[in-house]
Parts: C-alpha cells; sequence; structure tokens
C-alpha cells in the first residue's frame, strides 16, 4: 500500500526532529511503544489526532511556521493512507471490529463520567476529556466506513492516494528527512492507556488492567508525567501534609458566576456555523486544503461564540479533525480571545473542548497564563482556569507555575495549589515550595 508507506516516511521525517524524551513523543513512546513502531514501518496508520499531537511537539521546536506546513502536508497523506488501508487491509469487517471497540470505549467513559459527577473535580474533568476523545476516534472511523462504502462503489477509485505518492517532502529548514527512528523501549510499568493506543487494538496485556483505561486527549500531558527529581523524591519521603490552596490565599472569594449566551445570540452563531461548515465541508471535497485552513484560521478569531458555535457543528458533523484544528487554532490567540474563546465553548456545552484548547496554549509565558486564569476566573469559569493552570503544573516546573502566581498572589495562589493538589499531594508540596522560595505573599514558610 504505496500511500501508508509514504504516509510512513513523511511520519518519521517529522519524527527524526522532535525529542524522544520530551512532549507527546514521550508519552507516545513510553505507553504504546510497539505501536508507534508498527506506524513508523507502515504496519498502521495512526488516528489523526496522534499526528495532530506530534505536530504541535514540531511547533514548539521548529516554530509555527513549520508546522503548519506539516499538518497541510500530513494531513493530506494521512486522509490517502487512510482511505488505501481501509480498501486493502480487511476493509469493511476490520473497520466495523474497531469501532466496536471503540463504541466499548466510549460505554466505559460514559460510565466513568456519571460514577465521579457527584463529587466533581480534576478526576471528572478527565473522565470528561476520555469521552470526548472516545467520541471523536468514533466519528473518524465512520467517517472512513462512509469513504470505505464510496469507494467500493465507485471502480475507478483504484487509487486512493492520488496526488500523495512519491519521496517524503523534506520539513523546511531541515536538511534531510530522518529515517524511522526506533520508538523508546517499553517501560518495566505498562502505563494504562486505552484509547491512545494507536490503531485501535487492544492492548496485549489490558486484561490486568483495574478499572476503566484512561484516553489521553491530544494537547494534554498525561498525568502521569509530573517532573520527578531526588529532591522531589526526597520531599515525598517526609510525609509533610500538602498544603490546602484556598486557606494560604487571604479570605475566600465570592465566586462569579458564568454568563448564559441569550438564546437569539445562540441561535445566530449556530445558523452561521452550519454555513461554515457546509463550505468547509465542500473544500475538503474539492481537495482545497490550503482554503479549509485558512478558513479555520479565520474562524478561530471570529466572535467567540460563533468560534464555539462552529466547533460544536463540526462534531456534530462528523468533522472531529476539523474541530481540533480550530481548538489547536484558537490556542494560539492573544490571551483576552484565547481566555474568551475557552469560556464561550463552557458556555454551549462544550467543556471537553474547552479544556483541550486550554491545554493547548499551555507554552504561553507565565504572564499570559496568569492574564488566561485572571480571565476566566472572573467569567465563573473557575474549572476552566483550574484546568488551563493544573495544564501548566503538569508540563512545567514548579517554578514556572510560581510565576504564574506571582502576577497576583491574592486570586491565583489559591487557585494555582488547588489545582496543584487536584493533581497529587506531592505536586502541590512541591509547588508551594516554589511559591516559598520565589517569595510569593500569601503562602507560609515550610513548616
Amino acid at each position: 500500500m504505496e500511500p501508508v508507506r509514504t504516509f510512513a516516511a513523511e511520519l518519521a521525517a517529522l519524527i527524526g526532529q522532535l525529542d524522544p524524551d520530551a512532549g507527546w513523543y514521550a508519552v507516545f513512546g513510553a505507553h504504546d511503544p510497539q505501536g508507534l513502531r508498527d506506524c513508523l514501518s507502515a504496519r498502521e496508520v495512526p488516528p489523526w489526532d496522534v499526528v495532530a499531537s506530534l505536530i504541535e511537539d514540531f511547533g514548539h521546536l521548529h516554530g509555527p511556521g513549520a508546522a503548519t506546513w506539516a499538518q497541510e502536508r500530513l494531513r493530506r497523506l494521512h486522509s490517502a493512507a487512510t482511505a488505501a488501508y481501509d480498501v486493502r487491509a480487511g476493509g469493511d469487517p476490520a473497520l466495523r471490529s474497531r469501532l466496536a471497540l471503540v463504541e466499548g470505549e466510549l460505554a466505559e467513559a460514559a460510565a466513568r463520567v456519571r460514577a465521579l459527577e457527584p463529587d466533581g473535580g480534576a478526576e471528572l474533568a478527565w473522565a470528561r476529556d476520555h469521552l470526548a476523545r472516545a467520541e471523536a476516534r468514533r466519528a473518524e472511523l465512520r467517517a472512513r466506513h462512509a469513504a470505505l462504502d464510496d469507494a467500493l462503489d465507485d471502480p475507478a477509485g483504484d487509487d486512493p492516494a492520488g496526488e500523495e505518492r512519491g519521496e517524503p517532502a523534506h520539513v523546511p529548514g531541515h536538511s534531510e528527512p530522518a529515517a524511522p527512528p526506533d520508538a523508546p523501549a517499553r517501560p518495566n510499568r505498562r502505563l494504562r492507556t486505552g484509547g491512545s493506543r494507536f490503531a485501535g487494538a487492544p492492548a496485549e496485556d489490558e486484561a490486568d488492567a483495574s478499572g476503566p483505561v484512561a484516553i489521553v486527549p491530544p494537547g494534554a500531558p498525561s498525568p502521569d508525567l509530573a517532573p520527578r527529581t531526588a529532591e522531589d523524591a526526597g520531599a515525598a519521603a517526609t510525609g509533610e501534609p500538602a498544603p490546602r490552596g484556598a486557606r494560604f490565599a487571604g479570605a475566600v472569594r465570592r465566586r462569579a458566576a458564568a454568563d448564559v449566551p441569550a438564546p437569539g445570540d445562540v441561535a445566530e452563531a449556530r445558523a452561521v456555523a452550519e454555513e461554515s461548515a457546509e463550505r468547509l465541508l465542500r473544500l475538503r471535497r474539492e481537495g482545497s486544503g490550503g482554503e479549509a485552513h485558512a478558513l479555520l484560521s479565520d474562524a478561530a478569531s471570529r466572535e467567540p461564540l460563533r468560534f464555539a458555535a462552529l466547533v460544536e457543528e463540526l462534531h456534530r458533523r462528523g468533522m472531529a479533525s476539523d474541530a481540533g484544528i480550530l481548538l489547536w487554532e484558537a490556542a494560539a490567540l492573544p490571551v483576552d480571545a484565547f481566555a474568551a474563546a475557552a469560556d464561550a465553548l463552557s458556555s454551549l456545552g462544550r467543556a471537553g473542548d474547552s479544556a483541550r484548547m486550554l491545554r493547548q496554549g499551555v507554552h504561553r509565558p507565565p504572564q499570559q497564563i496568569a492574564e488566561a486564569a485572571l480571565a476566566l476566573d472572573r467569567a465563573g469559569r473557575q474549572a476552566e482556569a483550574a484546568e488551563l493552570l493544573a495544564a501548566v503544573i503538569r508540563a512545567r516546573t514548579p517554578a514556572e507555575a510560581a510565576q504564574v502566581a506571582l502576577a497576583a498572589p491574592a486570586v491565583l495562589v489559591g487557585l494555582v495549589l488547588d489545582a496543584a493538589r487536584a493533581l497529587s499531594e506531592e505536586q502541590c508540596r512541591r509547588v508551594a515550595d516554589a511559591l516559598r522560595t520565589a517569595g510569593v505573599p500569601g503562602v507560609p514558610g515550610a513548616p
């Protein structure tokens, strides 16, 4: 299957420019090294969200221009590869089997959300993300199944690759595409991943996992990846009780209530979203990838409610990959628009998409993170502010989390410590120590 080999070579060229010990590449290599090897050797085609996450890593290292170029090319190659794979590697029965597996993951994720809803908290936020990820996988497989039916009905459709044959293109700014790298070795303790498995096939050793498995959403660092150092281990061994964030930040603040958009405004935004989604679908069918990307880029900077309505509409139509691109574009908006977009998504019931977009904005400077968290808190979106701050704590150092809190200690010390404690007691101790070291007011000294 030439399109699958072409895609695998292009993906390997991109991965060759990544740090195997950082970012999503490290997550995938640790969670499912064999799945990664299968994709790089053209035995499997990964879901698009996996590819998008690796492109996100690439953008952090090589800049947004190179990432945009890679996304446009890999998107086309991925479409050709999945079409070829589905026609020639199992066809309808194989897709139905994978859909059944994803349906099972979806049912588990939904049950997990229902079980956690009475108590809420960070674990519920993760469960909702897992549910959204399973829904996106299902939508992608359904779209592939529909495309397969069309291809089988068209006897002239023998070459799903179209024009996307040939050698992998060079990534801008790099001299040679890299050879397929070896995936990082499997750790002794296998991390539970569930839906993050590349091809939708069950893990060989999943039978001994307890409880529903996690589906790691793109743009979110794994909850298992908090920094670990010898100093941290020593602090954990002391058994020091973790500080409770809210009691260190002064008096309890009155929480603002989130605004609910007017029904008329929602109806208008959804009508515009339907038109935009129809135009986007037409561009995709015509193979006009550049124009489609321009439409999504422009849509991300629209009035926030219209942006959120388009995300909603794309999911409704099964265009989950385009919804992911739209969220990725919005994650790079100026800080006020970034926070407003998250608020709008939540106002339409897209809390999972809001959380995903916030996590994708985690590499902003500390001052911008602080401004976004404050804007969300003022808007009554405390859960969204906590999601953003928790993402910072997972992906960056405790010292950087302290720099975020330093921007507005009276509000952010409590929010940062609460977010850290929701991740783990040990993480909260580390962040509290970093806050004290940075001289952030409102945090007591070490006992």
